[in-house]
């Protein structure tokens, strides 16, 4: 029975055969192991089949926490997540003082990195991407602050499996999950089966992480920990939320602090009444982490914007009334424009975006968080109007404005004194 329950830890946990892209020497694999070599050959490079991912580049921080959330019946809860399930009841049968072993066996295994298998538009994919480079970085090597894993390196069909599994709620499912329940919401960016295998496709061409990589990852998180007294006056979480951290038992906003932290580290040189820190990871997802406002700067703080119909002769309440996302948001941001000019600012001042979106009717009830994307960025982080705010944006049931209004903004300003 023991050894059943370590070879199916093995199958969910571990990585096996695979197509590679370069000659490595195989790593040894210890005695207490090699029944792992059943499912996943001795490199330990994912096995479609078996839907075992390659786990050798990912960081040993978020091996423990997936571990830990198998263990806890977090992840691996949803009854048709079969193989989730199974790694769950292996998980929960592995002695707790091989939990350490277990992992430290996996980061020093090499196995080489898979070749692509799908065929999606990288294009695409990355236009898709930016929205995930806020929590896995630009270059797909993840952040530990953030708890989001790396991804480049990982096998292409297991990343669309992954992304499948949010999109359906198979992954997420437990509310104890709380990395897991911010990830879902954040996959239905993606909106059909082609958006899931382009960005699977892109994240395939990005360069895997090294060793190195995994080791600088931990380095920095560490450094900018003892550095979260900065005074931080904004801050960006993706999520608004106080509940701790079921993974490592911190409340969500002492993470975002170590975050800024961080992100204070990268820009100590600046000089402005504002100072704006930029994401982790060389991240070009178009938000500040952070947004300092020093003395002598007023705030303004602008009451929410709504959109204005955009065809007055449909009937209010109908599609046409207001439009989609993209065409309410627009309206939203020219109406912003017109009232920052009345008081002498302009979207380069705004120091604090929150976003209320209400789910499509067309989208089965969820944000269509790319349409808002699109019209952002027409405003926030163009070569004419570079500044980036801190923003949350977050799915609500309904506005004011009744049926077909899909949004609102509000604005936090800073003006400094003349």
């Amino acid at each position: 029975m023991r050894l059943w329950t370590k070879t199916l830890m093995a199958a969910a946990l571990l990585s096996a055969h695979g197509t590679v892209t370069q000659a490595q020497q195989p790593t040894p694999v210890p005695e207490s192991y090699q029944h792992c070599t059943v499912c996943h050959g001795t490199q330990l490079m994912g096995n479609e089949t078996n839907s075992a991912p390659r786990l050798s580049h990912l960081q040993d921080w978020y091996l423990t926490n997936q571990l830990n959330s198998f263990r806890r019946g977090w992840r691996g809860s949803h009854p048709e997540d079969h193989k989730g399930n199974e790694m769950q009841a292996a998980a929960k049968n592995l002695p707790e003082d091989t939990l350490q072993q277990t992992v430290d066996f996996i980061t020093s295994t090499v196995s080489p990195v898979p070749h692509p298998t799908l065929n999606g538009d990288v294009e695409k994919g990355k236009a898709l991407f930016a929205s995930c480079q806020a929590c896995h970085g630009a270059d797909g090597k993840g952040n530990e602050v953030l708890k989001a894993p790396a991804i480049a390196g990982q096998n292409d069909w297991y990343v669309a499996k992954q992304l499948t599994n949010f999109l359906a709620n198979k992954r997420g499912y437990s509310s104890e999950d709380s990395n897991g329940v911010m990830m879902k919401a954040a996959s239905h960016v993606l909106q059909n089966e082609s958006d899931v295998i382009n960005v699977a496709s892109y994240v395939a061409s990005l360069a895997a992480p090294t060793e190195v990589d995994r080791i600088a990852s931990s380095a920095v998180v560490a450094e900018s920990t003892q550095q979260a007294g900065h005074n931080i006056s904004a801050t960006n979480t993706n999520q608004t939320t106080t509940s701790p951290s079921k993974e490592s038992g911190e409340p969500m906003n002492k993470k975002a602090l170590a975050a800024a932290a961080l992100a204070t580290t990268l820009s100590a040189g600046a000089v402005a009444e504002t100072k704006r820190y930029p994401l982790p990871n060389n991240s070009t997802f178009p938000i500040a982490r952070a947004v300092e406002v020093s003395a002598g700067t007023d705030l303004v703080y602008h009451s929410g914007q709504v959109p204005a119909a955009a065809d007055e002769s449909a009937e209010k309440g109908s599609r046409k009334y207001y439009g989609d996302t993209y065409t309410q948001a627009m309206s939203v941001f020219k109406k912003f424009e017109s009232s920052l000019a009345d008081i002498g600012l302009g979207f380069g001042d705004a120091v604090k975006l929150t976003v209320f979106l209400v789910g499509d009717p067309e989208m089965d009830g969820k944000m269509d968080f790319g349409g808002f994307m699109k019209a952002y960025t027409q405003y926030f982080g163009t070569e004419e109007q570079p500044n980036l705010p801190a923003r949350s944006a977050i799915q609500i049931a309904g506005l004011a404005g009744g049926p077909g209004m899909l949004i609102e903004i509000e604005m936090v300003l800073a003006k400094p004194e003349k």
